[in-house]
């Protein structure tokens, strides 16, 4: 009886000790971005990743890969995953947020001009191809829209960039002659501004879209 015990008591200990040897590591590495989670980059600046570390609690320092691109050339919102695996296979991440924005030095350029209107009593007609140019107004985002609308009197108008990426246009209600607004967009490359304009002399309303194309 006192063997039978013996056996049962080293069956037991050592089930224990296999049992806590094998634990499952279920505790993911904790990724710690180096510098700001959230960062903005002139277009065709230059972007440099602060890059990210990782500590887990029971392999220590971990490597950390880094997913994902920014593409200095193309305004946009990127995002980069920096992942690290232990060697129980848990994976921790973080993330960090790029925006690639537009700025008033980027649009300056000549443009061709081309727009489809339509007339207060509903009749279409084009105007262009013409040119036309846009400059750096006094802001960061803020730019001078010269010959605007290719009138028989060159009108210039103010326009403001916005959004995290600088591709959203807002020109402001002005009065040059006639009453002008508008809002647009700014594609990407920065090659090309549409513009939705209204235009009122006080007793017809035309309605156009403009499509300005960098020379």
């Amino acid at each position: 009886m006192k063997k039978l015990f013996s056996i049962l008591a080293v069956a037991v200990i050592g089930g224990f000790l296999f049992t806590s040897c094998t634990k499952d590591d279920a505790v993911a590495p904790v990724v710690t971005l180096k510098g700001d989670a959230v960062v903005s980059v002139d277009f065709g600046g230059t972007f440099t990743d602060a890059g990210a570390t990782a500590t887990d609690d029971v392999d220590k320092d971990v490597t950390v890969v880094v997913e994902g691109t920014v593409t200095v050339t193309a305004a946009g919102e990127y995002t980069l995953t920096y992942k690290a695996t232990d060697a129980a296979g848990n994976v921790g991440k973080a993330t960090r947020t790029v925006y690639v924005v537009h700025r008033k030095g980027n649009m300056a350029a000549s443009y061709t001009v081309n727009e489809n209107c339509t007339s207060t009593g509903g009749s279409p007609y084009t105007v262009g191809p013409y040119t036309a140019s846009i400059t750096p107004g006094t802001g960061n985002m803020d730019l001078v829209f010269t010959n605007f609308g290719d009138f028989q009197t060159s009108i210039n108008m103010n326009g403001t960039l916005s959004g995290n990426t600088g591709q959203t246009l807002t020109i402001p209600s002005a009065t040059p002659g006639l009453t002008i607004a508008g809002s647009g967009t700014v594609n990407a490359a920065g090659t090309t501004v549409t513009i939705t304009y209204t235009s009122t002399d006080g007793t017809n309303t035309d309605t156009c879209q403009a499509t300005w194309v960098k020379q």
